[in-house]
C-alpha cells in the first residue's frame, strides 16, 4: 500500500480555515454562509489528512459544510451538531499534526 501524500502548509491552512468557518457557522446558523461554501470548495482540492476515503473526517466535513451552506434555516438547525463534531475532529487532527508526540532519542549504544 502506498503512503498517502503529506499535506503542505497551504493545504493545512485551507483545512484550518474550513474548521474555523464551520464552527462560526454553527454558532450563527442564520447568518449567510457563503464563506463556508467557498472554504469547503477550496479544502476539497487540498490534500486530506490521512487516507482518502468516504469515512475520512476531512471528506465528511467538506460534504457537510457544503450541504450546510446550501441548506435552509431548518436544515442548518438540524445539521449543526454533526457539522460541529466533524469540525472538532478535523481540528484535533490538525493539532496532532502540529504537536507530534515526542519520540524517544536514539540509543547511544547502537547509534553512537
Amino acid at each position: 500500500m502506498k503512503r498517502p501524500p503529506e499535506p503542505t502548509t497551504a493545504d493545512l491552512a485551507k483545512w484550518k480555515r474550513l474548521v474555523r468557518l464551520a464552527a462560526d457557522a454553527v454558532a450563527k446558523p442564520e447568518a449567510p454562509a457563503g464563506d463556508l461554501a467557498s472554504a469547503a470548495a477550496s479544502a476539497k482540492r487540498a490534500i486530506v489528512l490521512g487516507l482518502l476515503s468516504r469515512e475520512n473526517a476531512c471528506v465528511r466535513l467538506v460534504v457537510a459544510a457544503k450541504a450546510f451552506a446550501e441548506g435552509g434555516q431548518r436544515h442548518r438547525r438540524d445539521n449543526a451538531a454533526p457539522l460541529l463534531a466533524l469540525s472538532e475532529a478535523v481540528g484535533a487532527q490538525l493539532t496532532a499534526l502540529q504537536n507530534p508526540e515526542p519520540t524517544r532519542p536514539p540509543r547511544k549504544d547502537i547509534f553512537g
